[in-house]
């Protein structure tokens, strides 16, 4: 057995160093594995999420052709995969809608452009349409102003024809001829003072003639009184002449045969508008009367003969009333 001796303080060093180089290698290790889990997950986690958002942003900016380099094949690396497979589709899809939005463009272009080509074509149709109905109506315009010269000589014919007869029932043939002559002639005035050569306010006409021929008859007598009263009413050409010539054979009448020997009197004329597009003409006075033996449906009076064919060719119908003087009623259609 050996005993030996030592120094406390030399007995306990080594222990004393060994607690002092423990601790710091344990920090040397805590920093290591630090560093090592730092790295580790840098590597594994962060980069590939650092690269999936830079990727995110490119395609946000319109960068479809960009692709993320995989770095292993791992969890990240098939999310990476699965992006980069995301925007080669998403690159074929917008290149396709790219290419179909192209084609369409050009289609809507051609078509735009045939669209342009069409309304040019019509603009210049229409514009040849419209010069030619303004000349046509600027003709017909003509044409109804001739008619009316026309019609007025062969009246002013007739009036001078007046001077040289002296026989009475020829001298009132020639002026009822002129009579009927000059409401022709009145509607081709009208016709062409109006605005549509295709229809004139026959009310308006109506108040005209009316005034016409009872200035003509009464010779200035003021004996019989006149009281026009008229709807405002558009007739074509056809049923004007027909309606105009009835209303002169029947003012005529009323002015020739209502009231003899200078009597008194008073002559109505209305014209009506009633229902189903109808049109009312009567004329009415308080005179002498038509007998009541009198049959106008047989009458050999040309006047009247007239009036029954007109209002025949009107597809019309005539009423006559004999309580208060005479009153003939015209009804038809009109369009």
């Amino acid at each position: 057995i050996v005993i030996t001796e030592l120094p406390q303080t030399e007995a306990y060093a080594s222990s004393r160093k060994a607690l002092t180089l423990i601790p710091a290698g344990i920090l040397c290790l805590m920093i290591i594995a630090i560093l090592l889990f730092r790295y580790t997950l840098t590597r594994l986690i962060i980069q590939p999420v650092n690269l999936l958002r830079s990727g995110a942003q490119q395609l946000g900016q319109g960068n479809l052709s960009h692709r993320i380099d995989i770095p292993r094949m791992d969890e990240l690396g098939e999310v990476i995969a699965v992006f980069n497979a995301m925007a080669a589709e998403l690159q074929k899809q917008t290149e396709e809608l790219e290419r179909r939005v192209a084609d369409r463009t050009t289609a809507l272009s051609q078509a735009n452009a045939s669209l342009i080509n069409e309304v040019s074509e019509r603009t210049a149709a229409e514009e040849k349409v419209r010069a030619s109905l303004q000349e046509k109506e600027v003709l017909l315009k003509e044409i109804h102003h001739r008619v009316k010269n026309n019609l007025q000589i062969v009246s002013s014919l007739l009036n001078l024809q007046t001077d040289q007869v002296r026989d009475t029932n020829t001298l009132r043939a020639l002026h009822d001829s002129r009579a009927r002559v000059r409401s022709m002639a009145l509607i081709h005035e009208k016709l062409y003072q109006s605005q549509s050569l295709a229809n004139i306010d026959f009310g308006e006409y109506v108040q005209s003639l009316t005034t016409e021929l009872f200035h003509s008859y009464q010779r200035g007598f003021a004996r019989v009184k006149l009281n026009v009263q008229v709807d405002s009413v558009a007739l074509d050409l056809d049923h004007a002449v027909s309606c105009g010539l009835i209303l002169n054979e029947l003012m005529t009448n009323a002015l020739k045969y209502a009231f003899p020997d200078g009597k008194q009197g008073t002559i109505w004329v209305e014209l009506r508008n009633i229902p189903e597009r109808k049109l009312s003409l009567r004329v009415a006075d308080d005179g002498a009367g038509i007998p009541s033996d009198l049959d106008i449906t047989k009458t050999k009076t040309l006047g009247l003969q007239l009036v029954h064919s007109l209002v025949a060719q009107l597809d019309g119908k005539l009423e006559l009333e004999r309580s208060h003087g005479t009153a003939f009623e015209v009804t038809f259609e009109y369009s």
